[in-house]
Formats: structure tokens, C-alpha cells, sequence
């Protein structure tokens, strides 16, 4: 089983070694290539966000992803095209082919990137050729229900374990970094008394030799986009869970109008937009519409603005990439809206931010962000029942004494390199009135040690302070 004779082609080190050449091992890159179709803008983002980490390698990558940049505007709906499609199939080819994917060197270090969403895990396996880093092998895999139970940091760990195992022929015996944007995990290897699962998975790390370094999420979008890479449609578990996630998101966003409908009848800019709008007509901005603030900046929203059932609806994008029609609400009734939405039993007077989600569930109009905010600061059963936001420090004060060595400051320095005596700290005793400074070295900062310095280096010479401020 270990030897194969008279074949065509064999499996080494992660290529294919052929009569043609050697090329890519199709597994190394069946994350990106199995990539499935983005469904929304939320998954557009997350697959670009991966392509832009490489796009220094790709040329004219601004013009082949264009089609899927404009899908990811704020106001643009989304219409898988053609052209998207095409787009989308030539970024997955520039991740897999050269100069992207890289041969690996053995004598180079390799650099280890994972990460884990609430769903996926992914890593990205590379080395720094001429300065800039060249991708090895790509690694994707969905979480069982099991572990998706799991809790940030465990799940983190996780993608490193799984990460490290399936890079294995590469990693083993050599040393490498691992980069992570979770900075819980660079504590890694000094977890105390580790049991059950997560003192299995520190023991099959501490089989490699590697360093943790943590990243910020910003700069780990290459990783960041395997972990949040969608399932295939035929996955019925993630179609059942957003079945759920829907039905429980349609619970919460149940919110009756504040209103009747009759109201924008009688509000005279509404029905100036409304008369445009029906008329197919474009208004431009005239001294009229600047003498009404609120007409003006319903202009500056033109293209959001629909007419339906006789009613003014403004178009919003929420945050899972889809729209929302948000009633556009009279200037009149603006009052009405915010007692519901804050002040009301149900509305149960939440914050400014948890405020603000539930009127854009459903309301609009021109500057509702600063009328949430003002309305939720000056609401007086909030002021009564909550607390202040946040303490503020005590102010500061000048501190009198009346004689030398009435009271003493004590801070502790370090640490720095080991003397020759073996110290690494410097402990500074200042007296408040003579500013008397005395400095003694001290191998370690620690209680015992301190108290017999002071004992016999200060208190023997200058006597016992009625007082000792120290942190």
C-alpha cells in the first residue's frame, strides 16, 4: 500500500506529479472552488473581503470585481447578472491559479491564518516570497450542531486544531506562526490545569513548534471570508436554521403603527412628493425647497422614495443586505412614534442604539437619528430609574502634610534587564513634603520582598511614616 508502480501521475506534498509537469492538488483548493453562488450582499462581502487580502496579485482586480461592488451599494438592488457571474467565477480562478497560489519551500517559515464564524471555520496557509505573501493551500469546513454550541474562544480553538491537522505535512517538525484575531487565544500555552476537551487539543498542539500573534479582525480578511463562506443550497441544517432565525427576527420586529394612515393626507410635504412621484417627475432644488427643511431633505432621498396604496414609503437597507419599506412618518406625529417605540409599556424605555433599530423597523423621516438620541436623554422616568451612563473619576486634589516623612509615596519600576546582582525592579520611595527620594533594587516585586526592603532601606534610616500612599 506504500508503493505505487507504473502510474501516470502521483500525489506528493500537496501537488499532482505528472508527465505534463506538476500542478495544484485540486483538495488544496476546494474551499474557493466549490465557493457556492452569494445569495446576498452579506455574502458578497464576505467572499470580497477574502479576494481583496490577494488583490495586489490579480491584475485589474478593481475591473473584474466591479460587477460585485455595485451589488454591495447601499441603495442598488440585488440582481445576480451575467456580468456578476462572471465576475464571480474569474476571482475564484485568480485565487487558485499562480501567482496567487504559491509553491511551497520547505526552508521558508509558513504563516498560518484561521478563523471561526458562528457557522464555518477557515484557514489560509501561506509563505512571504519577495515581501509579500503567497498563499499554499486554502481550508474551509462546516460546524456540526455540536459545535456551534461551542463559545467564541472554544471555537477559535478549535479552527486552530483542525487548521494545524489538516496542514499537518507541511507544519510537523518545523516552526511556523499562527495568526489569529481572537486575542484570547495567545494565552494559549499558559492555560492552568486544562481538562477534558480543551486539554486534548493543547496536547496535540504542543506536538508542533509555532507562535500564536493575534491580528485584528480588519487585517484577517483572508480567513475571516473562508469562515464566513456559505453552505451549498442543498444544505438542509443552515435552510432549516434560517427558517428559524426568520421566524424568530419576525417576532421581535412586530411593530404596530403609532398612526393612522390618514395623517400624511394632511402633511403638505408629503403630498408635494407624492404628486412628484406619481407624475414620473424629478424636482430640483428651488428657493421653495429650501424654505422647507423637511421637504428639502426628503429631495436628498429621491431614489429611496416609493408611492404604494397611496401611502409614502422610503426604502431601507438593513443589516442582513436586504429592504425594508419604512412608513414615512408626518412631521406632526413624530412625538406619536417615540412614545410608542420608547416611552410606552411595550416600547420598555431601551437604550438610544436598541431605540433607534425598532422605529427603522418600521418608520422613517428626515433626522430621526438625533430625535431618538435627544428623546432617549431627555426621557425623566429613564433619569429617574437608571443611573448615570457612566462614573466619572474623582477630581483631583492637592495633598497638604506638615512635616518631613508624615507621608510617603511608593511605586514599584520595572522590569528591566537583570543586573548582575540579579535585580530587575527598583522600588521609589518619595516623601510628600522634603521631596526625599530613596530607590532600592529588588529582584522581584513581590509582597514579602518589598516590606523587607522598605524595613531595612528607608524605616531603619529615615524612621516610620505616618502614612504610605501606593497603588
Amino acid at each position: 500500500n506504500k508503493c505505487a508502480f507504473f502510474t501516470r501521475e502521483t500525489k506528493y506534498l500537496g501537488h499532482i506529479i505528472s508527465g505534463e509537469g506538476i500542478r495544484t492538488d485540486p483538495t488544496k483548493t476546494k474551499a474557493v472552488q466549490e465557493w457556492p453562488i452569494p445569495q446576498n450582499k452579506k455574502h458578497i462581502r464576505s467572499f470580497l473581503g477574502m479576494c481583496s487580502y490577494y488583490r495586489r496579485f490579480v491584475k485589474g482586480f478593481s475591473e473584474i470585481a466591479r460587477p460585485l461592488y455595485q451589488l454591495t451599494e447601499a441603495y442598488s438592488p440585488f440582481v445576480w447578472s451575467d456580468a456578476c457571474h462572471q465576475s464571480f467565477q474569474e476571482l475564484k480562478r485568480a485565487m487558485i491559479t499562480a501567482p496567487v497560489l504559491a509553491y511551497p519551500d520547505l526552508q521558508k517559515p509558513f504563516v498560518l491564518d484561521c478563523d471561526a464564524s458562528a457557522h464555518t471555520i477557515g484557514a489560509v496557509l501561506s509563505q512571504e516570497v519577495n515581501g509579500h505573501e503567497k498563499v499554499v493551500a486554502y481550508f474551509s469546513k462546516a460546524l456540526s450542531r455540536a459545535e456551534q454550541n461551542y463559545c467564541a474562544t472554544r471555537r477559535e480553538l478549535l479552527a486552530a486544531v483542525a487548521s494545524v491537522e489538516q496542514f499537518r505535512q507541511y507544519l510537523y517538525g518545523t516552526y511556523f506562526t499562527l495568526r489569529t484575531d481572537h486575542a484570547a487565544l495567545t494565552w494559549l500555552t499558559s492555560i492552568r490545569n486544562p481538562e477534558a476537551q480543551l486539554a486534548r487539543w493543547l496536547e496535540t498542539l504542543q506536538t508542533y513548534n509555532f507562535k500564536i500573534i493575534h491580528r485584528p479582525g480588519k487585517r484577517h480578511t483572508n480567513a475571516d471570508g473562508l469562515s464566513r463562506r456559505p453552505c451549498n443550497t442543498s444544505c438542509k441544517y443552515c435552510n432549516k436554521r434560517d427558517e428559524i432565525n426568520n421566524d424568530e427576527v419576525n417576532l421581535l420586529q412586530f411593530c404596530p403603527p403609532a398612526c393612522d394612515q390618514i395623517s400624511q393626507s394632511q402633511d403638505v410635504n408629503i403630498q408635494a412628493v407624492i404628486g412628484k412621484l406619481r407624475a414620473g417627475e424629478t424636482p430640483l432644488f428651488t428657493e421653495e425647497a429650501a424654505s422647507f427643511p423637511y421637504f428639502r431633505q426628503l429631495l436628498a432621498r429621491w431614489k429611496s422614495l416609493e408611492v404604494i396604496d397611496g401611502q409614502l414609503y422610503h426604502k431601507w437597507e438593513d443589516s442582513s443586505g436586504g429592504f425594508r419599506m419604512q412608513w414615512v412618518v408626518p412631521s406632526a406625529d413624530v412625538d406619536k412614534v417615540l412614545v410608542q417605540c420608547h416611552s410606552s409599556p411595550t416600547g420598555g424605555h431601551f437604550g438610544f442604539w436598541k431605540t433607534l433599530a425598532k422605529v427603522r423597523l418600521t418608520y422613517f423621516w428626515p433626522g430621526m437619528t438625533n430625535d431618538v438620541k435627544v428623546w432617549c436623554k431627555t426621557c425623566e422616568q429613564c433619569h429617574r430609574v437608571k443611573g448615570p451612563g457612566k462614573r466619572l473619576p474623582a477630581p483631583l486634589k492637592q495633598i497638604t502634610v506638615g512635616g518631613p516623612f508624615e507621608r510617603m509615596g511608593l511605586d514599584i519600576l520595572g522590569p528591566f534587564p537583570m543586573s548582575e546582582k540579579g535585580n530587575r525592579f527598583i522600588m521609589v520611595a518619595v516623601d510628600y513634603f522634603t521631596k526625599w527620594p530613596e530607590a532600592v533594587a529588588l529582584p522581584n516585586q513581590e509582597a514579602h520582598t518589598v516590606a523587607s526592603a522598605l524595613v531595612e532601606h528607608v524605616f531603619s534610616r529615615n524612621g516610620v511614616p505616618w502614612e504610605i500612599h501606593t497603588d
